[in-house]
Formats: structure tokens, sequence, C-alpha cells
């Protein structure tokens, strides 16, 4: 096993911990979740686009697969949106939180000042993570 792998594996598990210690039947924690997440999927479709952007000319495959993927992604945060009106709220009922824009802000950041595929490995953590600890039908 690689260096890599491990590392993954190992980030993907404890970000794991977190999830499945979540009081997920707290129907008001389950609201704001629903809530800050609609705030953080919001600029999925954005990163992407920035990240496609970036990669541009420079490796034409992964480009395209990044335009894919945005199709995929966009309007998301309306899963969650959705959601949370089926539980009897509605997004002005929230605020955004203040740990929820940092994590968006440092994505942006990252595109703009480092490796912008980094953006593409966070991505993978948080697929990899609901595949190991989401219900699996």
């Amino acid at each position: 096993m690689t260096t890599l792998t491990r590392t993954f594996d190992t980030t993907v598990s404890a970000v794991g911990k977190k999830v499945l210690a979540f009081p997920w039947q707290d129907r008001n924690a389950y609201a704001l979740w629903l809530a800050q997440t609609f705030f953080l999927v919001r600029h999925t479709s954005t990163l992407i686009s920035i990240l496609a952007g970036k990669v541009g000319v420079h490796d034409p495959l992964r480009h395209r697969e990044l335009l894919s993927h945005l199709r995929e992604e966009t309007g998301h945060e309306m899963f969650a949106q959705r959601d949370l009106e089926a539980l009897g709220f509605s997004m002005p009922d929230f605020a955004e939180m203040v740990q929820s824009s940092v994590i968006y802000q440092s994505q942006y950041f990252r595109l703009d000042r480092t490796n912008p595929m980094v953006l593409w490995v966070y991505g993978l953590m948080l697929e990899g993570v609901a595949s190991s600890v989401g219900p699996h039908s």
C-alpha cells in the first residue's frame, strides 16, 4: 500500500467517524446540517468551473472530465433545500455559519494560490467518506 493510499484511507476513516458520531436523529441538528450543506454546496459548480478553467488547454482530457462533472454537480444544493423543507423548515430559518464559509473560502484560496487539483482531491475525499460510511443499498 502506498503512502498516498494510507493517507487517503486514514483521512476518510477519521472524517467518517465524525460523520457517524453526528446526531442524525435530532431533527434540529439535521436541519442545521442541511442548511449548512446548502450554503457549502451552492459553491460547488463555481469551484469546478474555476478548476476546469485553470486546467484548460494544459490537460484537455481532465478539462473535459471536469466539465462533465460540472453538469452532474450543478444544482445539488437544491437536494439539501428540499430535504430541509420536507422537515418543515426553510432556508431563511438559518444563517450561514462562519465554519461553513471558511470551508469554501479555503477552496477558492487554494484554487487561486496553490495547485488547483487540490480541489479534486478534496472532492475525492468527500466521495470516499460517503462511500465508506453512507448507506449501502
